[in-house]
């Protein structure tokens, strides 16, 4: 990342005003590209503005500074060189070329987010994310969901009127090394920009500074979408947020609003033609063109939102206490390739589940929760269903951290590790079990490879659950010592379709550390190949590939 400090005199007017003061730079590419990149004011620069951008080409570059605002200045050019990017630097994270439903790099590098919500911070910004980055990374954890929230980097709150960002620069300067630490650990981050209940009457409407009441234009929450001064206000914001933020490669997505349906009267005919201008001035600012979503309180979402140009990326939130509901794997015969076809009759998008639970109030790390059952499959099967990422759990403040549940991850994190998951279909597979059994088995297949997910039906939140209550009542256990014995399915056999006959090789893995584990041979005929499976408690993965 390139910054530069800029030396500009006292100017009049608003330095937090782009409609006031609106400096800008001119940046020319070796190749001859042209940028047009907004500064930003910041008191703790030494001349009051940053310029901040990230370049892409190696060789010279020029920088020209544009003032059009309160009157016409044009500085110097000034040449800079750019040395060759470091190994590891991808890029920005784009649809994937290929596949449209998944991710890659500005290079080609693909990308799959193994993912996990850390919305906001408690006490301490800049430990609490670094322990947990810190565990993120050591754990294969890719991506995160941070909220710019009003108890920790929203950009306007009650203790600023709009346009003014001042008593708000300590926690910019917060999540400016959020983004730091985010970039040293490769992780990468959906940006969520508002939250309901900003706009909720029972809840945070009353300090929000678009209210009447604080002397904003909006006489009720609804108005933040449709007064036009509420929305030239917002325009500004996303000036800010994108001349500070927007040159960041680790942002992978910016996220309108969170759950925007939990929003009093934010319907799709007022919502969509917000969303439609607001996109519009994001990426005049933000010249990387970072992929933009929403969110909704439900499975489905609004497929008029989720067709609209304007939404590069479907989300879906879910809590459950059995299987995810969207993508749960069936029952000995697959069938994933209908579910498969269920996800290609939505928009030709990246689908994420940015959120995800088996309970919506609360959930700590004792009793039926203690082993991660449920955050564990459902890393697993997202990732066997065709999402671009895995399933992003939320509990991380009160669950995954406490429970020290990051090394969950780990297994899924190291078992996709170098492989463009947009380069494989779905798999019709077949299981044999003895009668009375059930287990789950999943098939993703490029070309003659193939990667297999098989689960142990019993061995589900929702089943563990039922045997903790009874085990408690009884006094045979207690929240901190609870077990999970499902009990074992098979010996059975998975037949998975092959392309070829022929000798196969056949590594097993350990879905909790991802370590290979036994490898033989196999033999195909037919068009398939028929792996022998050992009793299962839990849950084993394999890989696939012709000798």
């Amino acid at each position: 990342m390139a910054q530069f400090e800029l030396s500009v005199p006292r100017l009049l007017g608003n330095p937090y005003d782009g409609d006031a003061v609106d400096l800008r730079a001119r940046l020319t590419a070796p190749s001859g590209r042209r940028w047009l990149i907004p500064a930003y004011f910041d008191p703790a620069a030494p001349g009051g503005w940053r310029l901040r951008f990230m370049p892409d080409e190696a060789g010279r570059w020029t920088v020209q500074l544009e003032l059009t605002k309160p009157v016409i200045r044009r500085g110097s050019s000034i040449a800079f060189r750019v040395q060759r990017a470091q190994p590891g630097d991808h890029g920005f994270v784009r649809q994937h070329r290929a596949n449209p439903r998944m991710l890659q790099f500005d290079d080609g590098a693909p990308y799959f987010p193994v993912g996990v919500n850390v919305a906001w911070y408690t006490n301490d910004a800049l430990a609490e994310y670094q322990r947990r980055f810190n565990a993120m990374a050591a754990n294969g954890i890719t991506a995160a969901r941070v909220w710019l929230t009003p108890w920790s980097f929203a950009v306007e709150w009650k203790d600023t009127p709009l346009r003014d960002f001042g008593n708000r620069q300590p926690r910019l300067a917060w999540f400016d090394a959020v983004l730091d630490m985010a970039r040293q650990r490769n992780i990468y981050l959906i940006v969520v920009l508002l939250e309901p209940g900003m706009f909720d009457p029972a809840a945070r409407w009353r300090d929000n500074p678009y209210n009447i009441a604080n002397n904003g234009p909006c006489a009720n929450p609804v108005d933040f979408l449709t007064h036009p001064n509420a929305r030239a206000a917002y325009r500004n914001q996303l000036r800010y947020i994108a001349a500070r933020w927007g040159q960041s490669p680790n942002i992978l997505a910016w996220e309108w609003m969170n759950e925007v349906n939990t929003a009093p009267g934010f319907e799709t005919d007022v919502l969509l033609p917000w969303v439609n201008e607001m996109t519009a001035a994001l990426r005049e600012f933000d010249a990387r063109r970072h992929l933009t979503t929403i969110s909704y309180a439900d499975i489905a979402g609004d497929p008029h939102m989720w067709n609209a140009d304007e939404i590069d990326l479907v989300q879906r939130h879910e809590y459950s206490q059995g299987d995810p509901k969207w993508f749960a794997p069936v029952l000995n015969a697959a069938g994933e390739a209908e579910r498969f076809q269920q996800l290609r009759e939505q928009p030709a998008k990246p689908h994420m589940v940015g959120e995800f639970g088996a309970n919506s109030g609360i959930e700590k790390p004792e009793g039926a929760y203690r082993e991660g059952i449920h955050l564990h499959n459902s890393l697993w099967a997202s990732t066997f269903s065709g999402f671009a990422g895995t399933a992003m759990y939320w509990w991380w403040d009160n669950y995954i951290e406490p429970g020290n549940l990051w090394p969950a991850y780990r297994g899924l994190a190291e078992f996709v590790r170098g492989e463009d998951l947009a380069r494989f279909e779905p798999r019709r597979v077949q299981a044999q079990v003895p009668e009375g059994q059930r287990l789950i088995a999943m098939a993703l297949g490029q070309g003659d490879r193939v990667l297999l997910w098989v689960r142990n039906w019993n061995y589900q939140h929702e089943l563990a659950l039922g045997r903790y209550v009874v085990q408690r009542s009884s006094g045979q256990t207690t929240p901190g010592t609870f077990t999970f014995q499902p009990g074992v399915v098979g010996p059975a056999t998975i037949a998975v379709p092959v392309g070829r006959s022929g000798r196969y090789k056949v590594v097993q893995f350990d879905t909790r550390t991802g370590a290979a584990g036994a490898s033989y041979r196999l033999n195909a005929a037919h068009g398939s190949l028929v792996i022998p499976l050992e009793p299962l408690l839990r849950d084993v993965a394999f890989k696939l590939e012709p000798e």
